[in-house]
């Protein structure tokens, strides 16, 4: 017994982190869990050839196997199909096609063919022994756009590969992308045909499906034009199904979901997604990503881009303008930074008595001596003094009046100086008093300690000042998305969903007016 995502194909077994025991519904897509039975049929096609090691998806008309060849001693990936289901001719001639190209970042297709009695089809390919997409996903959550985008530029160049055999891939699931297990070529990214194979099963991919039959294809990745009747699949449609992936990279969550394979497929034909940031508020995603990832998204394929070359120049030129860091060739492995957490930093010990006696002299302190108590009299202490000992000190201390008042006289220009400095408003694209800035940065500070406290009421008035502040800075409106970002988070832990909503939308709005004041640098 497994239990699995029908809509992304994450399962407990490689999915563990975000498929936990209790869970009911996907945190990822929402979509309901099922369990059920593995039905392998490896054996029986292959008679001892291949051993079962882990069920990836356990469909009943489209299965996928990791196995070992029991000679070989080799890791492969097994899709098996129920011919009764599927379109045999189709298969094999796309397989065919697939096993003809040649690239670092397309999964080769080994062998394929149909079993001895007829019932299953069935297409091998080499196990690249790393991790699916879904696994990093679930480890990090998101990725950050310096690691995301080398390997968005890794996808452009295989699907490029592949569209120009006239092949379309257009079901880019990040469960069916591998991580070549490679230390020297970190996030080196392979994709699948795995995926492609359920467009070949019954029922076609624009039946209806009820909410009690699940069907083989899930629409969460799927390129549009497979879900409407009558539209033609080409190079645009990769790039929709490369938009999807995209998105759930940067959010951690798909651009449209739904309790149903049929509610999703309504989503993707009649809803615009919302923009990256005001699906995941408090990421950090570059504006111009938010455009170039929105516009893949598009329903009409005239308003996308034709093709992933040409959304790979724009990406290529949008990571220059946001400095994000590129290997020296494109295509080349990228090596991710680790996530490091908390850097550990030394923290101070406390003084023990132990100290003390053992004369550590980072933490020990003198003795206090008995015969130094008590007020002192200067008065007294000078007048016992030798006369030109005395005289000499009241020289140092006239010396030490003129110093104050050069120090007095010091201290009022910077003073000035600093007041000057927090009247001063700034560049252009950044104009507001100094002293009204640092007033934003102490409203949000004492907000996030609020927040960090769970003390909602304390969190919300902070970020609502915080927000007024932000309305009389001159910044393109950047300091007031940030504390509506913190209030959506507010209004989440307070769980009022009437306030959150209204965040959201005002987020979106501004959002949108950002990205309008971007168009011009992408192009």
């Amino acid at each position: 017994m497994t239990k699995f995502c029908p809509a992304c194909h994450r399962n407990d077994v490689l999915n563990p982190h975000a498929i936990t025991p209790e869970r009911t519904t996907c945190p990822r897509d929402f979509f309901q869990l099922v369990e059920r039975e593995i039905e392998d049929p490896i054996e029986e096609i292959f008679k001892g050839r291949y051993r079962t090691t882990a069920c990836i998806l356990p469909g009943e008309k489209h299965a996928i196997f990791k196995v070992v060849d029991v000679e070989e001693s080799g890791d492969f990936i097994v899709s098996i199909l129920r011919a009764r289901s599927a379109d045999t001719k189709r298969i094999i001639k796309f397989v065919d096609v697939w096993a003809g190209v040649k690239h670092r970042n397309v999964l080769p297709v080994t062998e394929s063919g149909v079993s001895a009695d007829k019932k299953f089809v069935y297409v091998i390919s080499r196990n690249p022994g790393g991790k699916p997409l879904t696994t990093i996903l679930d480890e990090h959550g998101t990725l950050p756009a310096s690691t995301a985008v080398p390997i968005f530029l890794q996808l452009c160049d295989g699907l490029e590969r592949i569209n120009k055999v006239s092949l379309v891939h257009g079901n880019l699931m990040p469960a069916h992308i591998y991580q070549l297990e490679d230390a020297d070529t970190a996030n080196h990214m392979l994709i699948s045909c795995d995926s492609v194979l359920a467009r070949f099963v019954d029922p076609s991919p624009d039946a209806v499906a009820s909410d009690t039959d699940v069907s083989e294809l899930s629409p969460l990745f799927l390129g549009l034009e497979f879900m409407k009747t009558g539209e033609m699949a080409d190079a645009s449609t990769d790039v929709y199904s490369l938009g999807t992936a995209m998105y759930a990279m940067l959010t951690g969550l798909p651009p449209f979901s739904g309790k149903t394979f049929e509610s999703i497929k309504v989503s993707h034909k009649e809803e615009q997604p919302l923009s990256l940031r005001g699906a995941a508020p408090g990421i950090e995603i570059p504006g111009l990503f938010d455009k170039i990832v929105l516009r893949t998204l598009k329903k009409e394929k005239i308003e996308r881009y034709p093709n992933v070359e040409a959304l790979r120049k724009d990406m290529i030129q949008a990571a220059d303008q946001s400095r994000i860091y590129l290997p020296a060739q494109a295509t080349a492995g990228y090596t991710a930074q680790p996530y490091t957490g908390d850097t550990g930093a030394d923290k101070a010990q406390p003084t023990s008595p132990a100290d003390f006696i053992q004369g550590n002299p980072s933490t020990a302190q003198a003795p206090p001596n008995p015969a130094n108590t008590g007020p002192v009299d200067l008065r007294k202490e000078l007048d016992e003094l030798p006369p030109e000992t005395r005289e000499e000190l009241e020289e140092k201390v006239k010396g030490l009046r003129s110093h104050v008042w050069v120090v007095t006289l010091v201290a009022v220009l910077v003073i000035g100086g600093v007041g000057a400095l927090l009247m001063y408003e700034g560049p252009p694209e950044d104009r507001a008093p100094a002293w009204k800035k640092l007033s934003w940065t102490m409203a949000m500070s004492n907000g996030d300690g609020a927040l960090n406290s769970k003390s909602f009421e304390k969190a919300k008035d902070e970020f609502s000042n915080a927000l007024k502040i932000a309305g009389e800075i001159q910044d393109g409106g950047d300091r007031k998305v940030k504390a509506m970002e913190k209030l959506l988070i507010v209004h989440e832990g307070l769980h009022d969903k009437k306030g959150a909503e209204t965040i959201r939308e005002e987020i979106i709005k501004m959002d949108q007016q950002r990205l309008q004041r971007d168009e011009a640098k992408i192009k």
